[in-house]
């Protein structure tokens, strides 16, 4: 199917959010990101609307499009949620992860330092893991809520990724250890260092953005 340019909009206009082409904070107007993406008014405007939904953008009355802030506080909420759900996740639905979807989640994590370029490369293995932890429910709410977690994490990964480059690779051998105990069956272990894990995130993040003017 054609790509709709509404579509298109979207697509875009969401990319240079999430990989901060458009940084946090950022005020825009519809004419110039018309411009930027060579596309008109209203496909832009029809993007505009659902980026709203997806809380990457907040439109102000007479001044623009904010490209929304991250702040502590959203930090502290993101981190929050994630706790509360991920172990969940892993509990509720562990056993319909696949042997072999593990099995090379692993392999890839352990071939990540001949297959890093990038830090956007560093967040994408971050994401891998926890995205597949995400995709072993059918709870069309937390396909939601995911599809919003997912663009926050990134944000806030690429952010955290280039003020902490050791971060990313001692994220690296935390999700090594968390996949092996998983491929293991022990889901008590597989949460026990996942909460770890995602603590140590948080005060990565935490000590970053408390630093920043967003």
């Amino acid at each position: 199917m054609k790509e709709t340019l509404k579509d298109r909009a979207y697509r875009e206009l969401c990319e240079k959010i999430i990989n901060l082409e458009y940084p946090p904070n950022t005020l825009l107007s519809e004419e110039q990101i018309c411009q930027d993406l060579n596309i008109t008014r209203t496909p832009v405007r029809e993007a505009i609307i659902n980026l709203q939904q997806d809380k990457l953008i907040t439109v102000l009355p007479k001044k623009g499009l904010l490209i929304t802030p991250i702040t502590l506080e959203t930090v502290d909420n993101f981190f929050e949620i994630r706790l509360l759900i991920e172990p969940y996740l892993i509990s509720r639905y562990g056993s319909n992860a696949k042997k072999e979807d593990l099995r090379q989640l692993h392999q890839h994590f352990l071939e990540s330092d001949s297959l890093i370029y990038t830090m956007e490369d560093e967040v994408r293995m971050d994401e891998a893991f926890h995205n597949y932890i995400w995709s072993l429910n059918q709870n069309e709410m937390l396909q939601q809520l995911f599809k919003q977690m997912f663009f926050q994490n990134h944000r806030i990964g690429l952010i955290v990724g280039k003020s902490i480059y050791n971060r990313m690779s001692d994220s690296r051998k935390e999700h090594l250890d968390i996949i092996s105990a998983f491929e293991s069956g022990d889901f008590d272990r597989t949460n026990e260092l996942l909460i770890q894990h995602l603590n140590t995130a948080h005060e990565s993040a935490r000590m970053v953005f408390s630093s920043l003017p967003f």
